[in-house]
């Protein structure tokens, strides 16, 4: 990706359009480009691609102290009086969407339909539009100096699109990192290797005996410091972020992301777990995306596939919709956890910040901040809640700060008319 215009140090910016809700609650309680698909989020990619450009952000006011933690230089880079590179933050990432970007000319914004993708804009002109507007579009077509092309990218429009995406950008991040040798001896006593030369291992991996690496469709990357219990199956593609652990005996199959200090075991296919999430004992997990600070209690299952083999069906901002794909598993938001042997349907939309626990079948939306099982869902108390997670947190030695606090809060007071409409009284 190209990091100049005119010979200066570019300045991007991330924006968050009106659509972003449409992927809660993945985005809840992160900016749209903190979404992990592929190895990497959306801003690690362009940190990565960018080089010494200048990154900034444009998200929703109650995420700004959130997405400063994510790009703290971005205070010290408000006013450059350059030409900015605006990217949507739902953006998948693939290479060629950033590469028609930074390709286009001056004053010139790629559009589909009603939707931004980006362009290169004048900074005057930048700062004279709201990105959040379901009228930015028109809003361009009428600045006379800056010309609208119409086109096409990936963006990532509900959460489905997170999941049915990570196996295209798990390959084109292989691509990335497989540029780095291997720091880690593959080499080891037990170890069973199909394809070696489609395997990358960072720095420190640590790989038990009896353990199978099968690469034959697709790359294996395990990060630096990752570790791999005996006995267990990993096939790719698939990514294990650094200091993340796989049990003894696990299953992971083919289009998974496990992201940086996250605890798995069992069997997992074609799933996604942001960070700092534990899925370590028996049960299945498919098709599915875990945010943050998730956890899955030992012989839980998500179900990815209807009896009638239909399509899937999710609730998406208020209304049910035709996912138009057949496998779907469920969509945890951070914070979010449930109990040893939770049975989650086809489909479920788990929001932020839930304590669920039963064997019996939970409902297939469940707002944030809901605590109970089957038959008995109440409000989870909010500062209850935020005790948990400073608990949690601070067990991986992450401090809960004001900040969270104040984000709690916010998303508590947010969802509370969706917890209401649902019936999740005290």
């Amino acid at each position: 990706m190209a990091n100049h215009s005119g010979g200066s140090i570019m300045r991007i910016c991330l924006f968050e359009d009106h659509r972003v809700t449409q992927l809660y609650p993945i985005t809840l309680a992160r900016p749209a480009f903190d979404i992990r698909v592929g190895a990497f989020t959306l801003l690690e990619r362009l940190r990565l691609g960018a080089g010494t450009s200048l990154i900034q952000f444009r998200v929703r006011d109650y995420l700004e102290e959130v997405s400063t933690r994510l790009i703290p230089e971005a205070a010290e880079n408000q006013s450059t009086r350059q030409t900015v590179l605006v990217i949507n933050s739902r953006l998948a990432g693939l290479q060629a969407d950033l590469n028609q970007l930074t390709a286009l000319p001056e004053n010139n914004v790629l559009v589909n339909q009603d939707v931004l993708i980006g362009g290169k804009l004048a900074e005057a002109d930048w700062n004279r539009i709201h990105a959040a507007d379901p009228d930015l579009v028109p809003q361009l077509r009428n600045l006379p100096t800056v010309s609208v092309t119409d086109g096409s990218a990936t963006l990532l429009q509900y959460p489905w699109d997170v999941v049915r995406w990570n196996g295209d950008l798990l390959r084109q991040d292989a691509e990335r990192i497989f540029r780095t040798p291997s720091g880690t001896d593959i080499q080891v006593p037990g170890i069973h290797c199909v394809e070696e030369e489609n395997i990358w291992l960072g720095s420190h991996v640590s790989l038990k005996p009896g353990v199978v690496l099968d690469a034959s469709e697709g790359p294996i990357m395990l990060d630096d410091g990752a570790r791999v219990l005996p006995n267990a199956f990993l096939e790719g593609p698939l990514y294990v972020g650094k200091n993340s652990l796989i049990k003894a005996g696990a299953k992971i199959y083919e289009n998974t992301t496990i992201g940086p200090v996250c605890k798995v075991g069992g069997e997992v296919e074609e799933s996604i777990l942001h960070s700092y999430s534990n899925k370590q004992h028996e049960g299945f997990l498919g098709h599915a995306y875990l945010g943050s600070w998730v956890n899955i209690g030992a012989d839980s299952n998500n179900s990815d596939l209807k009896n009638n083999y239909g399509t899937v069906r999710m609730w998406v901002n208020g209304q049910w919709m035709d996912s138009g794909t057949q496998f779907l598993g469920m969509i945890m938001g951070d914070h979010s956890k449930c109990g040893i042997n939770s049975t989650i349907n086809t489909g479920t939309v788990i929001g932020f910040n839930c304590n669920l626990y039963g064997p019996d079948l939970h409902p297939k939306y469940i707002p944030s901040f809901t605590w109970g099982g089957a038959g008995h869902y109440v409000p989870y108390q909010l500062e209850k809640a935020m005790a948990v997670a400073e608990r949690v947190m601070a067990r991986r030695k992450v401090t809960f700060d004001d900040a969270d606090r104040r984000l709690f809060r916010e998303i508590f007071i947010r969802t509370e008319p969706d917890r209401k409409a649902n019936n999740i009284l005290p």
